[in-house]
């Protein structure tokens, strides 16, 4: 892989791997990333209104592909020019396009950034960790610009609370009434709990 596009690699890598900002991936350099891969994020685009100073983990998948980078590389910057200097937005942004073009794919920080987020928030990490993990002050941000949960996601999150509440009581007013999704109902007479109809059926009288 050439100077080029190692350094375009690696941008995506920690862009991607932590979620960073453009102006905070400008700004972050070597002695951010600790031994154990934690890069301290402390130069935060909007700090005191929107945006907080943070620790995120360097992924696995990207530690051996930033490793090379920082063998070839010079400077104090994170991600540098040829010559080890800080890099402009304009030049990170640029830096980016050689990545784009190998791929295929449009990359911007943004994407790269939303992808972050998204990816956490689809495997099940709940969206107060993902609004720490991005910077964020208050998780209205993180849910309204960044992250939804997929539909196959919603899907299976329905159908794991569905099989826990198998066999539990439902309270209802002062009574209890008990839901066995478990039995059979083929060839009873009862409604069907799940059915959309349930609640108009009359409630019971003690209730």
């Amino acid at each position: 892989m050439a100077g080029a596009e190692l350094r375009s690699a690696a941008a995506v890598a920690v862009s991607l791997g932590c979620g960073l900002r453009t102006q905070e991936l400008q700004y972050a350099v070597r002695a951010d990333l600790g031994a154990d891969w934690v890069l301290k994020v402390e130069h935060v685009k909007g700090r005191g209104t929107y945006g907080e100073p943070r620790s995120v983990i360097v992924p696995p998948l990207f530690r051996p592909l930033l490793v090379r980078y920082f063998e070839r590389s010079c400077g104090l910057a994170l991600i540098s020019s040829a010559s080890g200097a800080t890099l402009s937005s304009n030049s990170l942004r640029k830096i980016l396009s050689v990545a784009s073009a190998a791929a295929g794919v449009f990359l911007d920080f943004r994407v790269l950034r939303r992808t972050f987020g998204q990816c956490y928030i689809d495997a099940g990490l709940d969206v107060e960790t993902v609004s720490v993990l991005m910077g964020h002050s208050t998780t209205r941000t993180t849910e309204y610009y960044y992250c939804r949960r997929s539909k196959s996601a919603a899907l299976q999150r329905q159908s794991g609370i569905l099989d826990s509440l198998a066999g539990e009581k439902v309270s209802a007013g002062g009574g209890v009434r008990t839901l066995d999704l478990r039995i059979s109902l083929e060839g009873s007479n009862r409604p069907n709990p799940m059915s959309p109809t349930l609640h108009q059926a009359k409630p019971p009288r003690h209730l």
